[in-house]
């Protein structure tokens, strides 16, 4: 998958480095082994997994030879959410294809909890490819597990994967309307009503869609957990969502309709310019905006589709979009169905009114790229 090294070129390996204390022979492997533990955490997060990107990073600049084994021990631990494992198994797919010392991973398999945020590491490739022999795991083959994640799709009754790579996207022009209708099927086959089926359907032809504007490939995995219908879409390149709507509103590039949309809430906006909420987040909110686009003839709508179908299902905070270090939370009252207009705030305004700054974070990973989750029920999580 393209652009998986930009995940760590942000690292500064000053801020982890390796301790040569817990680097120790192996006599029967005739190697030495190095023992990075992550802690006891109840919850996998992203600050967990910052830690070990730059301990990884370190570990590669020091000790990229085949007689050293990466020994990752996660203890007992529940991820918080599904981004944060298909980030792990992104993590041992770049290790393996290329580094030259070993991956190992140590965890008891049996304390994985069955949550709507951990259930679907069990499709993952780390998963399928480690062995629980007196809690210690390791990966057996690596040339086999690289082609289970390069393999473009994976499925069962309640898992959908799909990994797209640019050569496909280039050069398949039926490919978003195929992965689509596939989508489709899936979720009819879990009983999934119509209308929730229809909403779906929208945001993966739109995320799909927007591929079409960079150069990276993208990931969409889908799993059901009882009635929640849980989707990761992870689309690595070498820039930020916003980054080129940014840049041809400072030059004045954009269509002049567009231009003059910004020029009016930016001016609104950047007084209230703060720690909390800059001018990264003023252009990251403006591209979901309706009519808001980088297309010189005015036409599209943004990612204003997406927050539209997922305004009425989605579960509230559970769902978000990250890219660079900025995060964005969606909930159901964010959308102005009148106004179309996505204000991230109680008014449900962008063009008069500054965000709440409860939808919006830091995120603990640097995102090349753009990355959503998106959670639907009707239900309460438990």
């Amino acid at each position: 998958m393209r652009y998986i090294d930009e995940l760590f070129k942000t690292y500064d390996v000053s801020l982890s480095p390796i301790d040569s204390r817990f680097l120790k022979p192996d006599g029967k492997r005739k190697q030495y082994v190095y023992s990075y533990n992550l802690g006891a955490a109840s919850k996998l997060t992203g600050a967990y997994l910052n830690k070990l990107f730059t301990a990884v990073k370190s570990f590669f600049n020091l000790y990229n030879k085949p007689q050293y084994v990466f020994s990752l021990n996660l203890h007992s631990f529940e991820f918080a959410d599904k981004n944060v494992y298909q980030f792990l198994d992104l993590i041992a797919y770049n290790i393996l294809k290329e580094a030259k010392f070993e991956l190992e991973i140590r965890f008891n398999r049996k304390s994985l909890n069955a949550t709507y945020h951990s259930s679907g590491f069990v499709n993952t490739s780390l998963y399928h490819f480690i062995y629980n022999q007196s809690r210690k795991c390791y990966i057996e083959n690596k040339n086999d597990f690289i082609l289970r994640f390069e393999t473009d799709s994976g499925f069962s009754r309640t898992w959908f994967r799909k990994l797209l790579t640019r050569d496909v996207i280039n050069n398949d022009k039926k490919i978003h309307s195929v992965i689509t209708m596939d989508v489709s099927s899936f979720l009819k086959n879990n009983s999934i009503p119509a209308r929730t089926v229809t909403n779906i359907e929208r945001v993966i032809a739109e995320l799909l869609s927007n591929t079409q504007h960079n150069d990276g490939d993208c990931m969409l995995d889908i799993d059901i957990v009882k009635s929640v219908i849980n989707i990761s879409f992870i689309n690595l390149f070498n820039s930020r969502l916003f980054d080129e709507l940014k840049i041809r509103h400072k030059n004045e590039t954009l269509s002049k309709n567009v231009q003059k949309l910004l020029n009016d809430a930016y001016c609104h906006h950047r007084s209230f310019f703060n720690e909390n909420y800059n001018e990264d987040d003023f252009y990251f909110i403006s591209a979901f905006q309706r009519g808001i686009t980088i297309k010189l003839d005015g036409g599209g709508t943004g990612l204003a589709h997406i927050i539209g179908a997922i305004a009425d299902e989605a579960l509230d905070m559970y769902s978000y979009v990250l890219s660079g270090y900025r995060s964005i939370k969606f909930a159901k009252e964010i959308f102005n169905k009148e106004t179309k207009e996505i204000g991230f705030n109680h008014t449900n305004l962008f063009y008069n009114d500054i965000p709440d700054t409860k939808y919006l974070d830091i995120c603990d990973l640097y995102i090349p790229g753009v990355v959503f989750q998106l959670m639907f029920n009707n239900e309460v999580l438990e």
